[in-house]
């Protein structure tokens, strides 16, 4: 029902605000309050010490969202927990399984592999990384085929890497996942199949390879310039002169024209790579091709006066309460901005407090990571006390006046126009 979690919490004597905190409630019309996780089956998530921190929550049909998972509360970061470390961490010496989901992770558990793990309904971050490499030394990918998949088994394959774990990917061929490949096959074919999990090239080269007969010449030359370029994007001098090696003795290419081609293609890329930094220095620097706050390019000045005081808001509640008896939303000149003001605003004044958590409904990732660069480019600073918030207010409002200036003029002109 829409409230039968919500009235038992009540008769417990919690209050609609610690529900709302805690992710299991939500505030809905005429100051309502409704069950969140209501109509679903409940993955209790579990930290290392053994406390329900969380939940994620499956619909019982076809109706989407297919998954809730609780957001960032005081008591849970999705970015330091996992699904079922509690469990695994004591079963991971020589490696750990990191799958994509919870119904994957409690399939192999069940089947007796008790080293897996998920992350929680986002993709795989440093914090986590950081927290696998305490527990493991290597650690086997099984991520879904598709191309959102491999592009996740990828960021996964680079960051765990970053914490010098050894990375391998789990490749399986004739079922869709570790569940199904165990009901057809068996847990021995399974821990065969672990076994023989590929590294990050052999995975990549064997997907090359199954696209061209090489028997044929014109394809060889299309497969080995595709692996050329994998080669390339490797940033170790060791690994591309053992992968070229390899490559030659699969593809029958003389070594050293491998190794010259993966050179050529490298010394392109590094090329490509500056242009591309020098570019985008530029175009931050202008305002530029901003997708997040497109005002930025004709408002610039405004826009980073705008951003410093969001960040400083975000640092200290102090500043978060001057902000609002001093600023208005009107103050601001980009609509970006203005609407972060309004939302952390609104957010302050129904909890008592903020977190950038709350502001997960109404911002997308790439908004969240804007508003999230902003307090940490202030926590780079070492001047960030009240003066340097007022000083910040005094030039906003006086851009503000300058903009106001600027339309009215405009305005004026306009109106003349449609005189003549």
């Amino acid at each position: 029902s829409f409230s039968a979690l919500h009235n038992h919490l009540r008769s417990c004597g919690y209050t609609d605000k610690e529900m709302t905190e805690g992710f299991l409630c939500k505030s809905g019309k005429n100051n309502s309050v409704y069950d969140l996780f209501r109509d679903k089956v409940m993955f209790p998530i579990i930290d290392i010490s053994g406390n329900v921190v969380a939940f994620g929550g499956r619909v019982l049909d076809n109706s989407k969202p297919k998954y809730i998972n609780t957001s960032d509360t005081p008591a849970f970061k999705k970015s330091k927990n996992l699904f079922a470390l509690n469990y695994a961490k004591n079963k991971c010496e020589k490696m750990m399984i990191l799958c994509e989901g919870y119904m994957d992770v409690i399939a192999l558990h069940s089947a007796g592999f008790e080293n897996a793990i998920a992350t929680l309904g986002t993709a795989i971050t440093q914090e986590h990384a950081r927290i696998l490499s305490r527990y493991t030394k290597k650690v086997i990918i099984s991520y879904d085929s598709d191309e959102p998949g491999q592009r996740a088994a990828d960021k996964a394959f680079n960051l765990l890497q970053e914490v010098g774990i050894d990375v391998k990917i789990l490749k399986i061929n004739g079922a869709k996942d570790p569940d199904e490949y165990i009901r057809k096959f068996g847990t021995n074919k399974f821990s065969q199949l672990l076994e023989g999990s590929k590294s990050r090239f052999e995975f990549e080269m064997d997907k090359i390879l199954s696209k061209y007969d090489i028997g044929l010449f014109e394809n060889k030359v299309k497969a080995a310039s595709e692996i050329c370029k994998i080669i390339a994007a490797y940033p170790s001098d060791v690994e591309r002169d053992l992968y070229c090696q390899h490559s030659s003795k699969i593809l029958d290419i003389p070594y050293a024209s491998l190794q010259r081609d993966v050179q050529r293609i490298k010394k392109k890329n590094t090329k490509n790579e500056k242009n591309a930094q020098m570019n985008e220095i530029y175009r931050a620097s202008s305002g530029i091709g901003d997708r997040i706050n497109p005002d930025t390019s004709s408002n610039l000045k405004a826009a980073k006066i705008e951003e410093a005081i969001l960040g400083l808001m975000q640092l200290k509640q102090d500043h978060l309460t001057n902000s609002i008896s001093l600023l208005d939303a009107d103050d601001f000149v980009t609509e970006f901005n203005r609407r972060v003001f309004i939302k952390v605003v609104d957010v302050f004044k129904r909890y008592g407090r903020f977190d950038i958590a709350f502001l997960e409904e109404d911002f997308n990732i790439n908004e969240i990571s804007r508003i999230t660069k902003m307090v940490i480019e202030r926590q780079r600073l070492d001047s960030n006390g009240t003066d340097v918030l007022e000083s910040c207010i005094k030039s906003l409002k006086a851009e503000k006046n300058k903009e106001d200036a600027v339309s009215s003029l405009d305005s004026l002109q306009n109106l003349f126009k449609s005189k003549k």
